[in-house]
C-alpha cells in the first residue's frame, strides 16, 4: 500500500505494532531539543501502558486519561507518569503551547466530541511539535461493524477473540464508540489544514491483527466479505490508521 490524495504523503505498509512503534519513535526522537531539556510529551487517553521506547533521549510524560480505574493502573503499576491528570480531554485545562509531543491512541473514537479535544491537543502543543494519532480507520470494513454493532458485542470480540479476559471491566478497553466525523480520513485533512498541521507520514496497519484460531479467521473472513459486496468502499486490507502530524507557525 502506497498512495497519496490531496497532497497527503503516500499510506505506507507497516508489518506490525513494533514496527509501527519504531517509526513512531524516530518521528518523536526527530523532535526532540536536547538543549531544552526533557522532550514534553502529553499522552491523552493514556490508558495503562506506553507503548513507544525512547531509548537514548530524556523525556517526560504527562498522562491525563478519564478512566480513573486506567490511570490508577498506570501509577501503581507501570509507574512510568512524571504527572497524572485525570480529566476529560475536551475540558482539562493545559499549558499552552508547552508540549513537543502529544500522542493520542485509540481515544478519539471514543469522545462525541472530538474536534474539542483535537482542539484543545493542539493549543497545548508547541509550534513545530508533534501530534500522533492512532485511529481505527470508520471506512473500512472493521469500521463499518464496529459502528453498526452494540457495545456488548465490542467487549465479546475483546474477551474471546482477542483473548482479553479483563476488557470491558474498569480501567481496560473496549469503550463505547461514537466516530466524531473530525477523524474520517476528509474530517481530518479539513481539521489539519484549519490549525495549521502539516502532515509528515501515514501508516496503515496491514498485518494481522485479529485473534489466531477459528474465531479469529472467521471475523476476517467476514471483513472479505464486506469488502467484496461493497465494491471495496469498505476495505478489508487495513483496519487502523497512524497519522504523524507538524503543528506550523502562524504566518504574521
Amino acid at each position: 500500500m502506497a498512495h497519496s490524495t490531496n497532497g497527503s504523503p503516500p499510506v505506507q505498509s507497516t508489518r506490525s505494532y513494533e514496527d509501527q512503534d519504531l517509526r513512531i519513535a524516530d518521528a518523536m526522537r526527530s523532535a526532540a531539543k536536547p538543549d531544552s531539556g526533557p522532550m514534553r510529551i502529553l499522552e491523552a487517553g493514556c490508558g495503562n501502558k506506553w507503548p513507544i521506547r525512547l531509548s537514548g533521549i530524556s523525556y517526560h510524560i504527562t498522562g491525563v486519561d478519564l478512566d480513573a480505574a486506567a490511570l490508577d493502573i498506570r501509577r501503581r503499576i507501570q509507574k512510568d507518569l512524571d504527572e497524572a491528570i485525570h480529566g476529560d480531554l475536551c475540558t482539562v485545562v493545559l499549558p499552552k503551547e508547552s508540549f513537543d509531543v502529544v500522542y493520542c491512541a485509540y481515544v478519539l473514537e471514543h469522545i462525541r466530541n472530538a474536534d474539542v479535544a483535537l482542539d484543545n491537543m493542539i493549543d497545548a502543543l508547541r509550534v513545530g511539535g508533534l501530534l500522533v494519532l492512532r485511529i481505527p480507520d470508520p471506512a473500512t470494513a472493521r469500521g463499518l461493524v464496529t459502528r453498526t454493532t452494540p457495545f456488548w458485542f465490542h467487549v465479546f470480540y475483546h474477551r474471546w477473540v482477542m483473548k482479553r479476559p479483563h476488557a470491558g471491566t474498569p480501567g481496560h478497553a473496549p469503550y463505547p464508540t461514537y466516530y466524531n466525523p473530525v477523524i474520517s480520513k476528509a474530517g481530518l485533512r479539513a481539521f489539519a489544514q484549519e490549525r495549521r498541521l502539516s502532515c509528515k507520514a501515514i501508516y496503515a496497519d496491514t498485518f494481522v491483527r485479529d485473534g489466531k484460531g477459528i474465531a479469529g479467521a472467521l471475523f476476517r473472513a467476514g471483513a472479505r466479505t464486506l469488502d467484496a459486496l461493497s465494491l471495496g468502499r469498505f476495505t478489508s486490507r487495513y483496519n487502523d490508521l497512524v497519522y504523524i502530524f507538524e503543528k506550523a507557525a502562524i504566518k504574521p
